[in-house]
């Protein structure tokens, strides 16, 4: 994701492991825990924070926003239990517009 755009690298991973973490509760109950969790969930984690850095850094998320903070955002949203997937997705929507910065 280091091609594209620092708010498009963002939201991509976001989105991404929201969707991942959805299908897998595991990952959810980690983050919710902050306990150890599986390499992958890992690794998928600590991709996020330089992403959301790289976003700030280009003012395209806002200063005041942690990785804790996104966390528990993915958290949040990754552990609905949505109707439909196009639901959740609405609501990571609007759960993006509250990172992004409005210009």
């Amino acid at each position: 994701m280091s091609g594209l755009e620092p708010w498009d690298a963002l939201e991509g991973w976001l989105r991404q492991f929201v969707s991942y973490a959805t299908t897998k509760k595991a990952i959810y109950d980690a983050v919710a825990h902050r306990e150890e969790m599986f390499v992958t969930g890992r690794d998928m984690i600590a991709a996020g924070r330089p992403l959301l850095e790289r976003a700030q850094g280009a003012g395209k998320a806002r200063g005041d926003v942690s990785f804790d903070d996104v966390l528990f955002l993915v958290n949040g949203v990754s552990g609905a239990n949505f109707v439909q997937e196009a639901q959740r997705d609405r609501v990571l929507a609007m759960a993006l517009d509250g990172i992004k910065t409005q210009k």
